[in-house]
């Protein structure tokens, strides 16, 4: 830390151990002077890890890297020059292959390249837009992640399509040219602004307003709206739009606020119905309506809300089986979960329900049914079902239950495969 630079410590920096140039070219205090010498040393040497680690530490400044690369062998360049182009200190005047692009990289490859490399050099782009009059390759510079705000704005005043649609899908686009992209009269511009995550709420809520229904659509799924409960206009404008599907996902957000899902609760739609008993903002009063409705599928719905509460979930206990079919097994286990300490009973049917589902699987070896005959809290009804199962696995499962009752045992104790007989013996005399 203490090195003086303008005094040569080393009085030959080509016997400098390699260790040392290496470690100076990746040390970040090092400097320009320091930079500058291990550049020479690296083209003298022709010593490709130096010019890696130099090209590797974004404070190296552009002289020694124009040196270093300057320098670099034939067969080395595209090692080099994929490090180099996305350097903070790229010397783009100085670097041959960048005043001869054009030649080196079709429209096709320099557009492929622009559009894959969200880290080229802020200068490399400004060079590439003076070079290249193409519009897909200038086109693909507008969706470029690191495009300069001002090149931006340059490439936007060339008044094309392609331009604007990819300013308009480029994630680092201000929020003022968003605005105005907004405005533009093309739906897929307009749906791009829409799925920018620069993007605000505010222009969000502009925009739900759309009169193409393709807009709409996008905003209704944009996360945003998801994420921020300070978005009621715009919910509200969603909910009571005259397309069915963009009133769905309305219902789905879980910050529509609770006023407005109240007013879709008795809506004619059943995915509407469904997707307001799922809805954790939904109150009280529009789930027990819910748990009154016609169709089955919106009783079931309403289990799955988080916030049910247990009398609820008691009144519509008395039609568990036939509501379990329209949900899915991780919405029974949760439920399992929610209410099997409350309701006792349930605990037992969730076992008998999981038995009849693994069952119905096939009478392959299950590691679930195994499993579920490993549980102590399991009915002894499952386990003398399962006492003769065509699978060993689950009948040694048995064995080793801690509730299998000594009757059941020493039936298997007489089991013709010697692994299960073997363990039912062992239980029983570790019973007595």
């Amino acid at each position: 830390e203490d090195f003086d630079d303008e005094t040569d410590f080393w009085e030959d920096w080509e016997d400098m151990a390699d260790d040392i140039r290496c470690s100076l070219a990746l040390n970040n205090n090092s400097s320009d002077n320091i930079f500058f010498k291990l550049a020479n040393v690296a083209a003298c040497l022709e010593d490709m890890s130096l010019t890696g680690f130099l090209v590797d530490n974004p404070k190296t400044n552009s002289q020694a890297l124009a040196i270093a690369y300057n320098a670099t062998g034939q067969d080395d360049y595209a090692f080099v020059q994929d490090k180099l182009i996305e350097h903070p200190n790229l010397p783009v005047e100085e670097l041959e292959f960048l005043q001869n692009m054009e030649s080196l990289w079709d429209d096709e490859c320099m557009e492929n390249w622009l559009l894959e490399d969200p880290n080229i050099n802020t200068k490399l782009l400004e060079k590439i837009a003076t070079v290249y009059t193409s519009l897909r390759v200038r086109a693909a510079i507008a969706q470029n992640p690191n495009v300069p705000i001002e090149l931006l704005k340059n490439l936007i005043k060339d008044d094309e399509y392609e331009i604007y649609l990819a300013a308009a899908k480029n994630p680092n686009t201000p929020i003022e040219i968003l605005q105005q992209l907004a405005q533009h009269n093309s739906s897929d511009i307009r749906i791009a602004v829409v799925q920018n995550p620069n993007t605000t709420l505010e222009l969000l809520g502009i925009l739900a307003k759309d009169n193409d229904t393709s807009i709409r659509a996008a905003v209704s799924i944009n996360p945003k709206l998801s994420q921020n409960s300070d978005v009621p206009e715009t919910s509200q404008n969603l909910i009571e739009d005259d397309n069915c599907e963009i009133n769905l996902q309305a219902a789905k957000n879980p910050n529509t606020p609770i006023d407005v899902l109240q007013q879709q609760d008795k809506h004619n739609s059943s995915d509407i119905r469904i997707a307001v008993a799922q809805n954790p903002n939904t109150t009280i009063e529009s789930m027990e309506i819910l748990a009154k409705d016609n169709d089955p599928s919106i009783r079931a719905a309403v289990l799955i809300n988080p916030k049910l509460p247990l009398y609820l979930f008691e009144q519509l206990y008395s039609e568990i089986s036939e509501l379990l079919n329209y949900l899915n097994e991780e919405d029974f286990e949760t439920l399992v979960e929610r209410f099997s300490k409350d309701k006792p009973e349930f605990n037992t049917f969730a076992f008998h329900y999981r038995d009849r589902v693994y069952t119905s699987q096939g009478i392959l070896p299950s590691f679930r049914r195994f499993v579920l005959l490993l549980h102590p809290q399991i009915p002894i009804s499952i386990l003398e079902k399962h006492k003769h199962s065509l699978q060993w696995r689950e009948r040694y499962a048995i064995t080793q239950n801690p509730s299998t009752p000594t009757e059941i045992l020493q039936q298997l104790a007489e089991d013709a495969n010697c692994v299960v007989r073997t363990a039912a013996q062992k239980k029983i005399e570790q019973q007595t």
